[in-house]
């Protein structure tokens, strides 16, 4: 084919995932487009496909019967590539998998994520930067929260042991960037737990050394969703926001079992209980702020 005929296509494949794009800002999941869009759509597209090459019969005088021969053929193909879409979707589906971002800031990314919030949030990260930079979103899910007796839990990275130095040569960004971006984080969170109180805990685990460091991102969303990423660090990654994400919902379609949501929680909940002893007061958010890049 040469590149005018390639043409439609392409401008149909990004169409397809502008599409794709849309039904995510607006909450909707992998799952649900492939169970309530898919068949529709295939349905469109085999009477568009029928539709056309009626007209063009009528119009050129074209003998078409070889061709509607093969348009059985043609449903049957796709029906079998839509059966097994549907087949491996309902299989990630059943372990609760129910959507996947190709890159953080082209699906449901950090603001999207936290205007859905309305009974409170688990994170677990390093810095909370993503988070505290959308403030007015940030702001609102803990209000939302507060006004439905739920409450806002992080676990970060304690940046006082002079690990955001270290992490800083690792990924090869200017010194101080990133102690600057976290001391901002933290700063911002100490308003807001001056404002709502104790609808936002705060708590930090201590690494010695880079390994000690959570790799994953994890955020539970109203106790029924998470979103899972991998914590990276440097350029490259875009800070965090090109990597790939998981959606995770608790439910199950079939049986009593717990999905992958329930796991991850756990691993949560035994990470938040591990840093018991180590829940911020002003004077631990005083303290970080003093934090010097030499130190």
């Amino acid at each position: 084919m040469t590149g005018g005929e390639l043409l439609p296509w392409r401008v149909l494949l990004r169409f397809a995932r502008w599409c794709f794009w849309l039904f995510r800002k607006l909450g909707f999941s992998d799952f649900a487009v492939v169970m309530t869009i898919s068949i529709p759509a295939i349905g469109l597209l085999i009477s568009g496909l029928l539709t056309y090459f009626e007209l063009i019969t009528k119009t050129f005088g074209i003998d078409a019967k070889g061709i509607f021969n093969l348009v059985p053929y043609f449903c049957a193909f796709l029906l079998t590539v839509f059966a097994i879409t549907l087949l491996y979707v309902l299989r990630l589906r059943n372990i609760g998998v129910v959507s996947a971002d190709a890159e953080i800031s082209r699906g449901l990314d950090y603001k999207a994520a936290l205007s859905r919030v309305k009974n409170g949030f688990d994170f677990a990260g390093i810095g909370g930067a993503k988070l505290t930079q959308q403030k007015d979103e940030f702001t609102k899910s803990i209000s939302r929260s507060n006004a439905n007796g739920a409450i806002v839990r992080l676990l970060l990275c304690d940046p006082r042991p002079s690990i955001m130095t270290r992490l800083e040569k690792i990924s090869g960004v200017n010194s101080g960037d990133y102690l600057h971006n976290v001391k901002q984080s933290f700063a911002t969170l100490q308003q807001l737990q001056k404002r709502f109180g104790a609808s936002i805990v705060i708590r930090v685990y201590k690494p010695n050394t880079e390994r000690d460091l959570i790799t994953l991102r994890l955020m539970f969303i109203n106790g029924n969703f998470c979103l899972l990423s991998q914590n990276t660090l440097g350029i490259q990654s875009r800070e965090g926001r090109s990597i790939p994400q998981l959606h995770i919902d608790s439910g199950r379609l079939s049986g009593a079992d717990p999905t992958l949501y329930a796991a991850l929680k756990q691993l949560f909940d035994q990470l938040w209980d591990s840093a018991a002893t180590n829940e911020l007061t002003n004077k631990d958010f005083d303290e970080i702020a003093a934090i010097s890049p030499n130190e």
